[in-house]
């Protein structure tokens, strides 16, 4: 498979799984809280999705090249930060071009943000890690003394 769709498919696969799992967060949380504001839904969501992309970020860390996962995690965040406005919007009954307009130009860079950054921060240092151990084994096996 080449590089392209196997970005592809990873995007979707995250994408979907990060829209699923905040959604069931949300649920949750306003089921078992029925006063809530939407701050503490909210912040519940935010913390399982950082928690969530720094988790995965760091799996794609051991596989992935860091290229690679950068494109993978920008576009992840964008996606599902766009997913989550729409899908708000529409279970809600906000539904009006203006208003979905006004939330995406406001939040998108925050709420993409918050799930790039930390799966970045955490997947890089342990592809940076992969890629040198990988060149000092290739080296010392190169070497005519090891």
């Amino acid at each position: 498979m080449n590089t392209s769709l196997r970005i592809l498919l990873d995007v979707a696969v995250r994408s979907v799984t990060l829209l699923v799992l905040s959604e069931a967060v949300a649920a949750l949380y306003a089921a078992s809280e029925p006063n809530d504001d939407g701050l503490g839904t909210g912040l519940t969501v935010m913390f399982v999705l950082v928690c969530a992309a720094a988790g995965w970020g760091l799996w794609d860390g051991f596989h992935r090249s860091p290229v690679r996962l950068c494109v993978t995690w920008v576009t992840i965040g964008l996606v599902v930060s766009s997913g989550t406005t729409l899908y708000s919007h529409l279970r809600f009954g906000e539904w009006s071009w203006a208003e979905l307009a006004n939330d995406l130009s406001s939040g998108l860079v925050f709420w993409a943000s918050l799930i790039f950054v930390p799966a970045i921060v955490c997947g890089i240092g342990q592809s940076a890690a992969r890629r040198s151990d990988t060149r000092a084994r290739s080296r010392d096996s190169a070497s005519p003394h090891g």
